[in-house]
């Protein structure tokens, strides 16, 4: 029988004493909710049950058949068991499926997880026409999951957010469950770490130019590393990617010389950053304050007079763009160089 993901934990007391379930697909935590809500519903029925997991590519021909026969009573004390399966191929297909023919209808017996079953397999099309087995597909996030995902999630961390900030933070966030908890688990560290509310912080511009950031962060800091010469690579092939790279660098430049002259002016360092929108990503803050330090408001305004040539120079097409771009770049390292 095949039902849809969401359907499981509405239905569940309809499917719980189905004698084996798959569950598969792209998206990993679909599956893992899957299976920990069908083990805790189980434990909640019998605190007893044990739970054996398996991985196929440990098995030997044969093996899952006696491991499924040992298993399909309950042992000396009592207990029932319950195989988790981890299938990683369909080698085991033909064998699992002469199991269960073979096994009694008296209670969920194995879980497969799986993360790709083609529509031709076997193994997928026995579970779908077999009424007493389960077999449920993990696809990727709907927009509405996406959201319910978010929304629960700040709930459950006390975190207040505008419908506009989940809009917008689903739209940047990929539709795999466990990078979108991942990334979800780095906001809610930002949100106790620093003052401001969650909203202000300038997390989405991260998101859209992390390469590019961390490029210029790289540069303007002075540092020497593999990545920096691999992003030259990068843009060396890409006139686009120069382009977008000036204007970053520009606004960038542009924020060290608003902060610089604010705090000239006698304004503290904090008042002068706050004025900044978008603000410094969290992430590169310490390195702002570097940067601040060290670079003078006369060097910043060279660079910057520099870098609106080569912005007019890309957009009025003119064929020396690239080499004047990469020019800039030189220049860059070479006053960083000089302000060490």
């Amino acid at each position: 029988m095949n039902i849809k993901f969401n359907n499981l934990f509405s239905e569940i007391n309809e499917h719980i004493n189905k004698k084996a379930m798959i569950f598969y697909g792209p998206n990993i935590g679909k599956i893992d909710d899957c299976i920990k809500s069908i083990i805790s519903f189980k434990k909640k029925e019998d605190p007893k049950i044990d739970i054996l997991y398996k991985y196929s590519d440990e098995l030997k021909s044969g093996e899952i058949n006696n491991i499924i026969n040992q298993n399909n009573s309950l042992d000396l004390f009592g207990n029932m068991t319950v195989i988790v399966l981890r299938l990683f191929n369909e080698k085991l297909s033909k064998e699992i499926i002469g199991s269960l023919n073979e096994m009694k209808n008296n209670g969920l017996k194995i879980i497969i997880r799986a993360e790709q079953l083609s529509v031709k397999s076997s193994l997928r099309k026995y579970f779908e026409k077999t009424d007493n087995l389960l077999i449920v597909p993990c696809y990727e996030e709907s927009a509405f999951e996406k959201i319910r995902l978010i929304k629960d999630f700040f709930k459950s961390e006390n975190i207040t957010v505008s419908e506009s900030f989940t809009t917008s933070l689903s739209d940047h966030l990929n539709n795999d469950r466990v990078e979108i908890r991942e990334e979800l688990n780095k906001i809610q560290v930002l949100a106790k770490s620093y003052e401001e509310k969650i909203e202000e912080l300038n997390i989405f511009y991260d998101y859209i130019y992390s390469d590019e950031l961390q490029f210029i962060n790289t540069l303007v800091s002075g540092k020497v590393d593999s990545y920096l010469s691999k992003h030259f690579d990068r843009l060396s092939q890409i006139r686009s990617e120069q382009v977008r790279c000036t204007s970053i660098l520009l606004e960038h430049f542009y924020k060290l010389f608003k902060v610089k002259s604010l705090i000239d002016d006698g304004v503290s360092n904090q008042q002068a950053q706050s004025s900044l929108k978008p603000p410094i990503f969290f992430k590169y803050k310490n390195d702002f304050e570097k940067q601040l330090s060290i670079w003078t408001l006369q060097n910043l305004k060279i660079i910057i007079k520099k870098l609106i040539l080569s912005k007019k120079k890309f957009f009025n097409g003119d064929a020396t763009a690239s080499s004047y771009f990469f020019g800039c770049l030189i220049k860059i390292r070479a006053i960083r160089t000089q302000l060490s």
